[in-house]
């Protein structure tokens, strides 16, 4: 009798101390399920957020597209067989139409102009994707675009700080790889040759290869305004060795005949 009481408690503690484990465990699970949850929400949040912020961007461009669209010349239309079918006609409307605002997209993305006056809402809904939702991928697309928006106007100097902490905040190295890239372009057009070397190379160094061949040809350019003609030189000897027959090293060949 006294074993078999013996026996039962033991049993008892035993099955306890299961329940306990078990209990933690779904304690845990639930903790786990509750965080993960939030983090979706959040992430889902900031989603939302830069998909307002590009629709704002593009509520400000398209006056922009408009005025650049009037002062575009006509397009020359393809001369019209008198028989020429209504088909005929809508397809070259469709045609012109689509070859002007082609045209107007180019001009306007690459006009120098100042991005906070032409853009105010847009900028300040991209820093608040920026601010509100740091570590989420939407953070860094915010910065990237907001880079981006400065950099193809023409204010390399306020594009800088954005890739630069876009970089730091990278989801992975392909992204970290672009941002470096972004930096080096920056740096480049800012007049520092031997920073964009650097940033292009971290650019290689970051992406396993990625766009290799373009920025490597990039950093013998950058070689080549800091009058490092060697470098420069020795930087097309390795993308001619390491690509052959491809278009990259069929260009530094020629960019290195002009050395």
């Amino acid at each position: 009798m006294t074993q078999i009481r013996e026996y039962l408690e033991t049993s008892l503690k035993e099955h306890k101390e299961i329940i306990a484990v078990l209990g933690g465990i779904v304690a845990i699970g639930f903790v786990g399920a509750l965080a993960f949850s939030r983090y979706e929400g959040k992430s889902e949040q900031a989603r939302e957020a830069y998909y307002l912020a590009l629709k704002t961007f593009e509520s400000e461009m398209k006056p922009l597209i408009e005025k650049a669209k009037t002062s575009l010349p006509e397009p020359k239309s393809e001369p019209k067989s008198k028989v020429a079918s209504k088909d005929d006609a809508a397809r070259q409307k469709a045609r012109e139409e689509a070859q002007a605002m082609g045209l107007a997209i180019t001009k306007v993305t690459f006009q120098k102009l100042d991005v906070d006056t032409a853009f105010p809402e847009s900028v300040k809904r991209f820093k608040e994707v920026d601010e509100k939702f740091a570590k989420a991928r939407a953070g860094y697309e915010a910065r990237m675009k907001l880079g981006n928006l400065y950099y193809e106007h023409g204010e390399y100097a306020k594009a800088l700080p954005w890739f630069e902490k876009a970089q730091t905040t990278a989801p992975n190295g392909f992204e970290k790889s672009i941002a470096y890239t972004a930096i080096g372009h920056v740096q480049e057009n800012l007049g520092k040759p031997t920073a964009a070397v650097m940033s292009f190379q971290k650019a290689i160094d970051s992406g396993a290869g990625i766009n290799k061949g373009d920025l490597l040809i990039a950093i013998a350019r950058c070689y080549e305004s800091a009058h490092d003609t060697a470098k420069a030189n020795s930087t097309y000897d390795q993308i001619i060795s390491d690509m052959p027959n491809s278009e990259q090293a069929r260009y530094a060949e020629i960019l290195k005949g002009k050395l």
